[in-house]
């Protein structure tokens, strides 16, 4: 029964597995309930598939799973000391499980084949979200109910804005390196540069946006390219800015805001006057307990202290997921997501020039969206990021390009 099964039923598992791996990146920019279905199918059949020696061997060789293990790891235990309350403690920590899913997608070990199909899955999701979109701004679809959101499909505006702004340089980079449909992906690329300056009014996918341009130019035209980007970006935000009504709007709010920001005053209710105040009460709460910080969960006990002594407005979430790894694991943890972020670098130099580039993109959407968001708590987006890189670095080191320029 046992050889049976390991003759049969393994390998079938297995194929399962991956196939539920291609499931969870066309699910990442749908529904939150098609990505709880595709996730937990995809943990289910990795259990079920079996050759745990083989599997954790291949996590114990995979820098990133160990870096993504290590810091789930001081999150466990971050646990044992935290002044939140204990409900509030284990529903933070539940957040971040989905780093686990580094090492099981690592230790697939995924071909060429199953990379590539799911590359596509999550492109064919965001296409299918991009025209959804895009027929709701021109009233060919009922808009949602609410006006801030009204033209984005499932997600969130900032959630929302952050795919359309990696989609737009994942369909660039499809462009380059696939001359047959080349057309296709540059008509993509377009659409999705029309929706997320147009369309969407999330500033935090203006921001990457603009990162992922200078990736761009910087790839194709080294340092020089730096000074095109910065040509072509004017010239974006000059369009958008003399057309769209709501990309003006959101520009000019964000620059009066800056300038009249006083903490504690919320006669006007914005995202950027939020932040500042999150930013600087956030950094007071890292400075209390700077090495080990205040454990899982804590920002939200921490900062109310702060909070109502000076009369401001309490959070659990300072939109920055670096604040908020230090504020609840202090300077260690920060240690940990930085070297998160640079075993994703290290090992993603080793790829072929095509999906060495496609993970820059994820990386530069990563660093810059967590320092206005808190990416890597948040669902969608850190799902988003697990899972496109975990993917396309689960192949064996044997077949890995050892090329370090970008």
């Amino acid at each position: 029964m046992i050889y049976w099964y390991q003759e049969n039923l393994k390998p079938r598992f297995d194929t399962a597995a991956k196939a539920m791996v291609v499931a969870s990146a066309f699910s990442i920019p749908m529904s939150t309930a098609m990505m709880s279905i595709s996730t937990g199918l995809l943990l289910l059949f990795w259990l079920l598939s079996g050759n745990f020696g083989e599997k954790f061997r291949t996590i114990g060789q995979s820098s990133i799973s160990l870096w993504a293990l290590g810091l789930f790891l001081l999150l466990a235990i971050g646990l044992t000391y935290t002044s939140a309350e204990a409900s509030a403690a284990f529903d933070t920590f539940g957040k971040y499980k989905k780093l686990l899913f580094v090492p099981i997608i690592i230790s697939l070990l995924l071909s060429e084949k199953w990379r590539r199909a799911a590359i596509y899955g999550f492109a064919l999701g965001m296409t299918i979200i991009l025209l959804i979109s895009c027929l709701r701004y021109f009233s060919l679809l009922e808009p949602r109910n609410d006006p801030s959101q009204a033209y984005t499909v499932f997600k969130s505006r900032i959630a929302h804005g952050i795919f359309m702004a990696f989609y737009f340089y994942l369909m660039v980079q499809l462009a380059i390196h696939n001359k047959t449909w080349r057309w296709i992906f540059s008509i993509l690329a377009a659409l999705a540069c029309f929706n997320l300056l147009f369309v969407n009014n999330g500033r935090s996918g203006y921001v990457v946006f603009a990162c992922l341009l200078f990736l761009l130019f910087y790839q194709k035209f080294n340092w020089k390219g730096l000074f095109s980007a910065g040509g072509a970006l004017t010239i974006l935000v000059a369009l958008a800015f003399f057309t769209s009504t709501d990309f003006r709007d959101r520009i000019t709010e964000s620059v009066s805001d800056v300038q009249s920001h006083v903490p504690g005053e919320y006669n006007h209710v914005s995202g950027i006057r939020y932040r500042i105040e999150y930013y600087l009460t956030t950094i007071k709460v890292m400075k209390k307990s700077p090495l080990i910080g205040h454990g899982t969960g804590s920002l939200a006990t921490e900062y109310k202290i702060i909070a109502d002594e000076e009369g401001l407005r309490t959070t659990d979430n300072p939109h920055n997921e670096f604040m908020m790894i230090t504020a609840q694991l202090g300077v260690i943890g920060l240690f940990l997501l930085c070297g998160l972020l640079y075993s994703h670098w290290r090992s993603s130099s080793r790829l072929d020039k095509e999906y060495r580039h496609i993970q820059y993109g994820l990386l530069v959407t990563m660093i810059s969206g967590c320092m206005l968001n808190s990416l890597l708590l948040d669902s969608g987006e850190g799902k988003f990021y697990v899972i496109i890189m975990a993917l396309i670095l689960s192949v064996p080191m044997s077949k890995e390009q050892k090329i370090t320029n970008v």
